[in-house]
């Protein structure tokens, strides 16, 4: 009986989500942080259907992330740590990423991928001009905090000591990771790169960073720019799983080319371990996501990168994990 309720409870799993991404967007959790409501003052407050209203905050007592006592909802612990977006461990922006609608119209269409072996959708991750990426940019910055830590940490010493910090940073969607660098290192100039929509955004960022003088911009598809140089640090973060091994190294290559020797390339993204597909599901369940929106992109394996980071001038890589976050930062040098 166990695993008949295993099943039937990750069938209802998009219900779920679906609820979630319901309650964040209409500011239900935000509503109930301010202090515990009725189904009727929620609906006047956030100017909800009283019906609809209702049967959503039961829902979500139903799946233990409201608690009720009376007909008056308050937050239960769990999202009064995560969906209080007065909270430093707030959620609810990551909601726009994990159940964005162009996730869900791909997936949605998952039988069709998969007996076509590719993306079954018009507009789909390959497109420069891609509407997720906006999307991404957008609300992605916050819940990156770990992992840009984790990258700037990994290079810091490095790039504290270099008299000079050229950083090229190639679809760079945010910018947070190239802009934090620039930020900690005074001396560091940014070049970003990605589509222009996008670069309006991590334009933002960079004012807000206080590092808009040292950023400059270049619009258009990284297979086929002037890249400009020479760098001495490059990045290549959240991108390389929209390719083949063979095509992620002709860029790695491109970037090699822009690249002094003894500098740095830095890989950001969810990357499967080598061992059995249960020692990194994470790695494995967001391939099914490359499967729909690209033709050949999948989630590469630490070996994978160590053969192309070769292939394409690099040595010495070296693998940083991240506990509880399946991106791992991935640092080789320019032979």
């Amino acid at each position: 009986m166990q695993a008949s309720a295993d099943i039937f409870h990750a069938l209802l799993a998009y219900k779920k989500s679906a609820m979630l991404r319901t309650g964040i967007e209409l500011g239900v959790f935000a509503r109930l942080a301010e202090r515990p409501a009725t189904a009727d003052e929620v609906a006047r407050d956030l100017e909800l259907a009283p019906r609809g209203s209702r049967l959503l905050l039961n829902a979500l007592v139903a799946i233990d992330v409201l608690e009720e006592t009376d007909g008056v909802y308050r937050l239960a612990p769990l999202a009064a740590e995560t969906l209080d977006p007065n909270r430093d461990g707030y959620l609810g922006e990551l909601s726009r990423i994990l159940t964005s609608r162009w996730e869900w119209e791909a997936m949605g269409r998952l039988p069709e991928a998969v007996r076509r072996g590719g993306p079954v959708i018009a507009e789909n991750a390959e497109q420069l001009d891609y509407g997720y990426y906006e999307e991404f940019a957008t609300h992605a910055g916050a819940v990156t905090r770990p992992t840009v830590a984790r990258m700037t940490g990994t290079v810091h010493d490095w790039a504290a000591q270099r008299e000079r910090l050229n950083i090229l940073d190639l679809a760079c969607g945010h910018g947070m990771y190239g802009l934090t660098l620039a930020q900690q290192h005074p001396h560091a100039r940014l070049w970003s790169v990605d589509s222009a929509k996008v670069l309006e955004i991590a334009q933002k960022n960079a004012a807000r960073l206080g590092v808009a003088d040292r950023m400059q911009t270049i619009a258009g598809d990284m297979f086929t720019l002037d890249l400009g140089g020479p760098y001495d640090l490059a990045l290549i973060t959240n991108v390389l799983h929209h390719h083949t091994p063979e095509r992620a190294t002709e860029l790695m290559r491109r970037v090699a080319a822009v690249t002094r020797p003894g500098g740095k390339l830095v890989l950001v993204g969810i990357t499967a371990d080598d061992g059995p597909v249960r020692e990194s599901p994470e790695a494995h369940l967001f391939s099914l996501l490359m499967l729909v929106w690209t033709d050949n992109g999948e989630a590469h394996s630490a070996g994978s990168y160590e053969r192309m980071l070769s292939a394409a001038g690099y040595r010495d890589m070296r693998l940083y994990r991240q506990d509880e976050i399946p991106m791992r930062v991935i640092v080789a040098e320019r032979a």
